[in-house]
């Protein structure tokens, strides 16, 4: 975090970092993103002997609140302009209504507020190639996800560019993993026949974006 704040007090960069990758992930590296999910548990709910949370609000004594919403449903969950920092990982590309969620993050944030997100824009070992669900027809799709709404939205990079600009944040930092190992554009549905060739090959991206004030 103390990372993420000291970017963030910086002047917006519009250079983009890029990582580039011809190789396809394996389980064994699939299974290492995820099992960080016990290391945050661990922080941020470390347990005394006799089973019961360490930290409670009374003890509280930095002054900094984190607090945790799930499941969310509309922007009245939090106070309009109440918090400083919103952050998300490997959360957005899951998300079926991107255009609410951005409003939101938008209506929460106090302007100067930031949000961090990284957006794993792969098929999720759904398709044999990282980018072959943007192979898929919609009807193809929706017969593959089937009652998982929660699944991928299949919404490329640009997607959540625009929608951090048409609400009100300036972009300050990008970080791009690049693949060029997955389909190439002939094998393209109508659906993403517009694909960008920048879009085409992003599999992640890191997004520092601060709201304007």
């Amino acid at each position: 975090i103390r990372k993420v704040l000291e970017l963030c007090s910086a002047q917006p960069d519009e250079r983009v970092g890029v990582a580039r990758s011809s190789r396809r992930l394996g389980r064994d590296n699939a299974s290492e993103r995820y099992h960080g999910q016990a290391l945050l548990d661990r922080a941020t709910h470390q347990e005394n002997r006799n089973g019961a949370p360490t930290n409670s609000d009374n003890d509280n004594k930095s002054g900094v609140e984190i607090r945790y919403f799930a499941p969310w449903c509309g922007e009245d969950v939090l106070r309009p302009a109440s918090v400083d920092m919103i952050f998300s990982q490997a959360v957005l590309e899951h998300v079926e209504d991107l255009v609410g969620t951005y409003r939101a993050l938008a209506h929460w944030l106090r302007p100067g507020g930031f949000v961090s997100h990284q957006i794993d824009f792969s098929s999720h070992g759904l398709a044999r190639q990282w980018n072959g669900h943007w192979a898929w027809s919609k009807l193809a799709f929706k017969l593959i996800r089937g009652k998982r709404p929660w699944l991928i939205n299949r919404q490329p990079y640009s997607t959540h560019r625009r929608l951090l600009e048409e609400n009100g944040f300036e972009i300050v930092r990008v970080v791009k993993s690049e693949d060029t190992s997955g389909i190439t554009r002939s094998r393209l549905s109508v659906a993403f026949s517009n694909l960008s060739d920048d879009d085409l090959k992003t599999r992640t991206a890191y997004v520092l974006a601060r709201k304007n004030a």
